[in-house]
Parts: structure tokens; C-alpha cells; sequence
């Protein structure tokens, strides 16, 4: 909204205007003089209108009263409109500012009230002495001051939330960066901890410690979200030339740093777990173990399958059986196949070489061999039963039929 000037009369003074129409109602020359000595006295002034002679005295009291409210209020009215009008800040330098705003739209508004008060206690003393005197002056510049008051008070409210809005992004900022700073120190400290242990092929020990890099890798992963809305929100915080904005950037470089330092410790202790893994004595027997586990378990089903239906409802029965037995196997060394994918998810998937790369190809074929029998025996169970039902229900229309005979 354009600024509306202020509407009155910078060189015009109230009390010199209205001097010739007080001196018309105020008594002799002697009775004048004495009553200037008792307006230097503050208890004086005649508060109740009852006797002429007081009536000018608070006349010309309430006229000096309104030339200083005038004055004051157009002092911030000036004041905030210059803020409103000056760009909204965005940096450290919110927090006082904002107290400050606030504390002036508080007097600007006092001022207001304070104006409208004495100019309401004149129009007052002006109905005294009607027809003696002309207020109209004065009304108009009283009007006009508490017009550009409500003029403005949309601009000042808009500034408010403005410049709320930005303390609010402000403080949020210094927030997080605070906590991650305080963040990043605690993983420093705990990974240099963890990378000093001695280096263990105890597979249990291993599987501990994978579990407590997946809980220090979900960290990381929920922080970079909030590390890089700090580095783009930060060149909007740090743009004025001042020490505080200079000290921001100095804490910001050095999240950075400590960031990428966090990021180096836990890569270099993943790599120190995967030679761990690697060196697992019982890692190897177990894959191995559960490749011959799982032809084995191919070869039990291939000796049933194809399913012949014309097979007595014995051969039947014990064929479901075994098929059972399978699939029960298969599902309790679902827990230790999940394990060794758990692992080789956390240290094989981006390693190098000859020996990881053999170890994570038999972790995949183990998972994937698993998944597929399970299907497959399901499947052969679900047909068996089918057959099982037809040759039932063949059974018992049969006895029907001897029974009829």
C-alpha cells in the first residue's frame, strides 16, 4: 500500500492560533498574570468547569496537551512507517528487531489513544464556551492523524507477520543447526569408540555390530535431510556483513566438515565389518551349508513330483506328509537365510572383490532358491489336496454303491 502523507500542518501551533479567542474570555490584565502563575502550578487546573475563571486556564491546558500529542504521534507514525516501509530482516538481527517493532506499534497505538483522549476533553471545553471560540483547526489535524493511523494499521499488521513469520524460520534454523552440531559431535565421539574395537570374526559378534550400524546408518540418513535444508537456507540468514552473520558461516562450514568426517568414520568401520565378514568362519559354512541343505530338499520334492493321481489314497497320504515336513523345513531356515541377506545387504552390496563377490552371490542364490521352493511345495500341496478330495469323494460314492447292492 503506497504511503499516504500525514495530514496537517507542520508550522501550524494550536496555541497560537487560538490565542486571540482565549484572551477574549480570560479576565483583567491583573487577574491574567495571577492566573498564569497558578498554570505553573500542576494541582490548579479546575477540574470540575463550574467557575469562569478556570474554564480558559484548561482550555489553553488541554490546547498545550494536544500540540504535544499531536507532535507525538506524528513522531511514530513517521517511525513505523519507515519500518513498514524498510525491508523485512531475515538474519540474527530478527530477534531484536522484532522486539523492538513491537514495543513502537505499543506506543504508536498509546500515542493514538492518548490523542484521542485529549482531543475528546477539548471538543469538551470547547462546548463550555460556545460561540467564543473555533476548534475546527485543531479537529482536523486530530482526525487527520487517527485516519493515517487506520490507514496504516493493515501495512503494520502485515509487517508483524511478516517479520513473525521470519523469526519463526529464524528460530527454527538456529534449532537444527544446534542440534546437529550436537548430534554430529555425539556420532564422532561414538564411531572413533566403535572403529578403536578389535577386530572380531565371532559371527554373533558381527551380526551385534551390523545392528548397530543399521542404527547409526538410519541416523545419518534421517540427518541428511535437515543438513541440507540448513546449507540452502543459509545464505538467506548470513547476508549482512556483521560478526554474527560472519560467526553463522563459520558454524555452518564447520557442520559440514564434521559431517563429512561422520560420513568417512562410518564407511571406513562398514569396511572394517565386511573384513570381519569376510574372515567368518561360520558366515561360509552357513552359506555353504544352506546350498547343499536346499538341493537336498530339491531332490526330496522331485522324487514326488509330478504327482501321479491314480496312485492309491496311501501313496497319497504319505506323499502329503513328506510335503508337509518340507515346507515346515523350509520356513524355520527362513529366520537364518533372512540373517545372511541382513548381512550381505549391509556389507556385501557395493564391496569389491573376488571373495565378496562369490559371498554375496551365494547369499542371493540362497534367498532366492528358498523363496522359489516354498512356492513350488505350496503349490504341490495344494494340488495333492485336490487329488486327496476327488479320490475321497470316488471312495464314497463306491461304498454307496455296495451298500445299494
Amino acid at each position: 500500500v503506497d504511503s499516504i502523507p500525514l495530514e496537517w500542518d507542520h508550522d501550524y501551533d494550536l496555541s497560537r492560533g487560538l490565542e486571540s479567542a482565549v484572551s477574549r474570555a480570560l479576565p483583567s490584565e491583573d487577574e491574567d498574570e495571577e492566573d498564569e502563575e497558578q498554570v505553573d502550578n500542576k494541582d490548579y487546573y479546575p477540574r470540575d468547569g463550574n467557575t469562569i475563571k478556570g474554564e480558559p486556564v484548561s482550555l489553553e491546558s488541554h490546547i498545550r496537551q494536544l500540540d504535544r500529542a499531536l507532535d507525538n504521534s506524528r513522531f511514530h507514525l513517521q517511525q513505523t512507517e519507515n519500518i513498514i516501509r524498510s525491508k523485512t530482516p531475515t538474519g540474527p538481527e530478527l530477534d531484536t528487531t522484532y522486539k523492538g517493532y513491537m514495543n513502537l506499534l505499543g506506543e504508536c497505538r498509546e500515542s493514538i489513544d492518548t490523542l484521542k483522549r485529549v482531543g475528546h476533553d477539548l471538543k469538551e471545553e470547547e462546548e463550555k464556551l460556545s460561540g467564543l471560540i473555533n476548534l475546527n483547526s485543531s479537529e482536523s489535524q486530530t482526525s487527520g492523524v487517527i485516519e493515517r493511523w487506520e490507514l496504516i494499521q493493515a501495512q503494520a499488521l502485515n509487517k508483524e507477520l511478516r517479520m513473525k513469520q521470519n523469526l519463526q524460520q529464524w528460530q527454527q534454523f538456529i534449532s537444527d543447526l544446534n542440534n546437529t552440531c550436537e548430534w554430529l559431535g555425539d556420532m564422532e565421539e561414538e564411531l572413533e569408540q566403535l572403529s578403536r574395537l578389535d577386530l572380531s570374526t565371532d559371527i554373533q559378534t558381527i551380526e551385534l555390530r551390523i545392528k548397530k550400524l543399521k542404527e547409526l546408518q538410519k541416523g545419518v540418513d534421517n540427518r541428511k535431510a535437515i543438513i541440507l535444508s540448513i546449507n540452502l537456507c543459509s545464505s538467506e540468514f548470513t547476508q549482512s556483513d556483521d560478526a554474527e552473520s560472519s560467526n553463522l558461516q563459520e558454524r555452518i562450514s564447520e557442520m559440514n566438515k564434521r559431517w563429512d568426517r561422520v560420513s568417512t568414520l562410518i564407511e571406513n568401520w562398514r569396511c572394517s565389518l565386511q573384513d570381519a565378514l569376510m574372515q567368518c568362519q561360520d558366515f561360509h559354512e552357513m552359506s555353504h551349508g544352506l546350498l547343499l541343505w536346499l538341493e537336498n530338499i530339491d531332490r526330496r520334492r522331485n522324487e514326488i513330483h509330478p504327482i501321479d493321481p491314480t496312485l492309491d489314497s496311501d501313496s497319497l497320504q504319505d506323499y502329503h506328509k513328506t510335503l508337509m515336513q518340507i515346507r515346515r523345513e523350509l520356513r524355520d531356515s527362513q529366520m537364518k537365510v533372512a540373517s545372511l541377506q541382513d548381512m550381505s545387504t549391509q556389507l556385501l552390496v557395493n564391496a569389491e572383490g573376488g571373495d565378496c563377490l562369490e559371498a554375496k552371490e551365494k547369499v542371493h542364490v540362497i534367498g532366492n532358491r528358498l523363496k522359489l521352493l516354498l512356492k513350488e511345495v505350496t503349490r504341490d500341496i495344494v494340488e495333492l489336496e485336490r487329488i486327496l478330495e476327488i479320490t475321497g469323494n470316488q471312495m464314497e460314492l463306491s461304498s454307496w454303491s455296495s451298500a445299494d447292492d
